[in-house]
């Protein structure tokens, strides 16, 4: 993240996209902290974790209002054969909700298997193919976390 951050000089949505999945990896460190320290190994509470993913996800779909008010095609989701969905208002929760149960999906498949890196490292690397035509920061960002999830898969044991 830090090379992201270095190579696209600190561009706004690859410092934006850093620090929420900062924050959900904190989230992580604490709750696998609680577990590690609880006299009966249980994590963090689940109402507690899941309002917290979702106070996150609702700054981050705040941020992103914000930062692209100007655009008009923000709340349209591409559909394959040139279609498109106009969520209208809709598009913010369907947002926080695909965060939250986005990343309780990879922390899930992480923690069956501790190889969740290689499904993260493989969507990055689609996601950053994807973004290359139209946002070369997070292109470079996805490029990243993508390599450094492959070198990570060699010495996770």
């Amino acid at each position: 993240v830090l090379l992201a951050i270095f190579l696209t000089s600190g561009a706004s949505d690859v410092l934006a996209c850093s620090a929420i999945g900062l924050a959900y990896g904190c989230l992580g460190l604490v709750q696998d902290y609680t577990r590690r320290t609880s006299s009966d190994g249980s994590a963090l509470k689940p109402n507690v974790k899941y309002l917290t993913q979702f106070v996150l996800a609702a700054a981050y779909m705040a941020w992103i209002s914000f930062s692209r008010r100007g655009l008009r095609n923000l709340t349209l989701v591409g559909l394959p054969f040139g279609l498109t969905l106009p969520l209208g208002i809709l598009y913010w929760p369907f947002g926080v909700l695909t965060m939250v149960c986005m990343a309780n999906g990879v922390s899930a498949t992480d923690g069956m298997d501790g190889l969740a890196v290689g499904p993260v490292a493989m969507a990055a690397m689609v996601l950053g193919a994807l973004l290359s035509s139209s946002n070369d920061s997070l292109a470079v960002l996805a490029a990243c976390i993508s390599g450094s999830c492959l070198g990570f898969l060699r010495h996770n044991r």
